[in-house]
């Protein structure tokens, strides 16, 4: 029991980031013009967002035998649609296990421990929208990520759609900030 517990102990405080990307496929990051990240979020916490973000789904900083879901819907109160389990630990955008999200105009993902069963977190209370953006300004060619408060993500996808890189440029760079308790 005591070594179970042990054994459990490092994940069940472990947060990582879920890294929504439009298209393509998440381990061609730098290919990817844009991506939008729930940083530092912690298990059984989804993380919801909207087109044009609803491509693939890739999970950093994950622990081994954790377990990717993502949902084809605005929550995760229902059964995942799709799942992978990370097979190897990875520090960088460019591991872990890639989730198909089916390019549907609303999607969801979250992670969990190894030892979870979770079909549906719908007991879980929290559900937040994405707190970076990574993308390339196109009129420097700087790859830039910034952090969005809850309740911005509408203003940011708007600004990047329309190529506003003056307007992103006033959100706050990426510097460990979270929403997420």
């Amino acid at each position: 029991m005591l070594l179970t517990i042990l054994l459990l102990f490092p994940i069940l405080g472990w947060a990582a980031d879920l890294v929504f990307h439009p298209a393509g496929n998440c381990w061609e990051v730098d290919d990817n013009p844009m991506t939008i990240s729930c940083r530092n979020i912690p298990q059984k916490t989804c993380c919801f967002v909207s087109a044009p973000y609803c491509g693939v789904l890739n999970c950093v900083d994950c622990p081994i035998d954790a377990v990717v879901y993502s949902y084809f819907h605005h929550n995760c109160s229902v059964k995942a649609d799709n799942w992978c389990k990370i097979t190897h630990f990875a520090a960088s955008k460019k591991g872990g296990c890639c989730v198909d999200l089916g390019l549907q105009d609303v999607c969801a993902g979250s992670w969990t421990g190894a030892f979870a069963t979770a079909v549906s977190l719908a007991s879980e209370k929290l559900c937040v929208e994405p707190n970076a953006m990574a993308y390339v300004d196109h009129h420097d060619g700087v790859k830039r990520e910034i952090y969005i408060p809850q309740g911005e993500l509408d203003r940011a996808t708007k600004l990047w759609l329309a190529g506003d890189f003056e307007g992103l440029g006033k959100f706050e760079d990426w510097a460990g900030q979270s929403a997420y308790v």
